[in-house]
């Protein structure tokens, strides 16, 4: 995704975007169809092709994903960030970001989801809280939930303070945690090689006191993956969580942490029984516990979608943007 010094309007609602290779993803801010063109057509051109492109492949943005910092107090062994800095997202910034999407999406039923994410979002908290203050400044200008945010933290500097402000001010929170404590610390610890299970568990307590339960993010790699069985039963009876998303190590731009990913055929026999009890709770109405698996669902009914961005998206017809502070690409 290109910064946004990088979107260009052209006429009448129409923006593009330079990517890769010499192509132009052009869209329509009013509702949201598109085009990839390997050049820049008139508005004619573009005017015909968009309506095609809009219900088969596209129906809309469903989240905005927000990197507010590069800085982490974990050192994870699979992380794919590469080297953390000190980046951090300024205030001004993230103002100007809000404003942009407001003026992109503002006009849809439904609020522009924002997640607060990082490296670790709570190494920026100062800039967090004047953002979400800011939106509900918005909120209340518009007479309406135009924004909404949600957090993504590994929850080791989550205290009540932040846990009653963050519950508060409605900002939905999911913690990163890779299973019980002898997975955990194989993978999730902070740069003296201790591992964090402990403050994490903390953190949620805190989290549950305001909240109740609430989402879990596990990482599945070669250190979990033989006992995948094992970590989706400890998610399920510990009482920390409502829900579980289970995501796949996966390499960096550059290729790295390929050592780090989980045997297919190991992943494959112990993830596919765990998605078919899924799947029958899903089939009889009961309270299902695998965060995407409405996600999976849609994959196998709609074969004829195109994926939009199979590493961010929540569905794929549905895809995040991801809003990074370099802003050089993905």
């Amino acid at each position: 995704m290109s910064s946004l010094k990088e979107l260009r309007k052209l006429e009448n609602g129409l923006y593009y975007v330079d990517c890769l290779n010499g192509y132009k993803f052009i869209f329509d801010s009013q509702d949201g169809s598109w085009i990839i063109s390997n050049y820049l057509p008139s508005e004619n051109e573009i005017r015909n092709y968009l309506p095609n492109m809009k219900s088969e492949s596209y129906i809309d943005v469903r989240d905005i994903v927000l990197n507010t910092t590069n800085k982490c107090n974990l050192a994870c062994k699979y992380c794919y960030v590469g080297e953390h800095n000190e980046k951090n997202l300024t205030y001004e910034m993230g103002k100007k970001i809000i404003d942009k999407l407001i003026q992109l999406y503002g006009k849809r039923d439904k609020p522009i989801e924002i997640c607060l994410h990082g490296s670790e979002p709570l190494e920026n908290w100062d800039v967090l809280e004047k953002l979400i203050l800011y939106g509900e400044e918005k909120n209340k200008i518009y007479n309406k939930k135009i924004v909404k945010f949600g957090l993504q933290t590994n929850a080791t500097q989550i205290d009540e303070e932040r846990a009653k402000f963050l519950k508060d001010h409605d900002v939905g929170v999911g913690v990163s945690l890779d299973g019980p404590e002898k997975f955990h610390n194989l993978t999730r610890h902070y740069r003296n090689g201790q591992g964090s299970f402990e403050d994490v568990i903390n953190g949620i307590k805190i989290l549950n006191k305001f909240y109740g339960k609430v989402n879990a993010l596990c990482v599945v790699s070669k250190y979990n993956v033989n006992q995948l069985d094992e970590v989706y039963e400890w998610f399920k009876n510990c009482g920390y969580f409502e829900k579980v998303r289970f995501l796949f190590v996966h390499p960096d731009k550059y290729g790295r942490k390929k050592e780090y990913l989980p045997d297919i055929k190991t992943l494959l026999s112990k993830y596919i029984p765990i998605f078919v009890e899924e799947l029958e709770r899903v089939s009889e109405g009961k309270n299902y516990f695998l965060n995407n698996v409405e996600t999976r669902i849609i994959n196998f009914i709609l074969p004829k979608v195109k994926p939009i961005c199979g590493r961010c998206a929540n569905t794929f017809i549905q895809p995040a943007i991801y809003l990074d502070l370099d802003c050089k690409g993905v």
